[in-house]
């Protein structure tokens, strides 16, 4: 595997934990945050969203409001008009 500074990839980390992964049909940021702080796993890994969206984990993050993340400069007018729309779209679900 990829050795990343401060990642940990595979079953076993260099402390002696052990630690754990979870890949496949994981689709929502909801889906990572879950498992993540149930304690199924300490990463997840997502492909197949990235594959259809590049910038997935920047809307994922725009949907839970998580505004700490940095867009790309040439993203950021889109940044404000995707919560715009996520904005508008709460409100007309709790006019509903």
């Amino acid at each position: 595997m990829t050795d990343v500074p401060g990642a940990v990839f595979g079953p076993h980390s260099k402390r002696g934990r052990h630690r754990d992964h979870r890949v496949g049909n994981i689709f929502e940021g909801d889906h990572v945050n879950t498992i993540v702080a149930a304690g199924r796993a300490d990463l997840c890994a997502i492909a197949r969203p990235h594959l259809a969206d590049p910038a997935w984990t920047l809307h994922e993050a725009a949907k839970q409001q998580f505004s700490e993340i940095d867009w790309p400069v040439q993203y950021v007018s889109g940044k404000t008009q995707l919560e715009r729309n996520l904005a508008r779209a709460a409100l007309l679900r709790m006019q509903a």
